[in-house]
């Protein structure tokens, strides 16, 4: 029979050079997806803050082509957007109207925010001054979604930042008291 003696670290304990791998190695291996749920819980405050309930989000933040932030809904909630805006003086009068603004995916192999289009329809006859104030409520719509859309993409890329930074991978190492042989490898 033999005995071996195998040598086990706690992370600190390792070098600066192999605690350098292991971050890096950590890093690599981080699943992103399963830390995803306070980023879309931020993602509907911002938009709640906007006028925006009930929404949809979707997003891809790899740093490549086509990412970004979008959100969709059906049938906006006219009240709460136009409170939220300041804008009940204006286009009040649509709430006694039986219009509805959805927010709709057009393209589905992106995530950025023109993959929505803002529509509207309603299931009244309108006056052709009432649908010019219509299309101009859509384009306040419109902007203000992709506002909603910048900020919510800004702060995804801060998060994934922190999420990935050798202080978070370092932290989630230590409180799961991972161990290490010399040259990094989880024992």
């Amino acid at each position: 029979m033999k005995v071996k003696t195998i040598k086990v670290f706690e992370f600190s304990e390792l070098d600066q050079k192999t605690q350098e791998k292991v971050i890096d190695s950590f890093r690599e291996d981080f699943y992103i997806d399963i830390y995803n749920e306070p980023l879309e819980e931020q993602f509907k405050e911002i938009a709640e803050e906007k006028g925006f309930k009930d929404v949809e989000f979707c997003w891809s933040l790899g740093n490549c082509q086509g990412d970004g932030v979008s959100f969709g809904c059906k049938d906006l909630d006219g009240k709460h957007f136009l409170k939220k805006n300041k804008l009940l003086s204006k286009f009040g009068w649509t709430l006694k109207k039986d219009i509805i603004f959805n927010l709709n995916r057009i393209d589905s192999h992106y995530s950025h925010k023109n993959t929505i289009n803002v529509d509207w329809e309603s299931y009244e006859d309108l006056t052709e001054k009432q649908e010019e104030q219509i299309e101009e409520l859509k384009e306040i719509i419109e902007k203000v979604r992709c506002e909603v859309c910048d900020d919510c993409e800004k702060e995804g890329y801060k998060y994934y930042e922190w999420l990935l930074s050798d202080e978070n991978i370092t932290n989630h190492i230590e409180i799961n008291e991972y161990e290490f042989l010399e040259d990094g490898r989880i024992y």
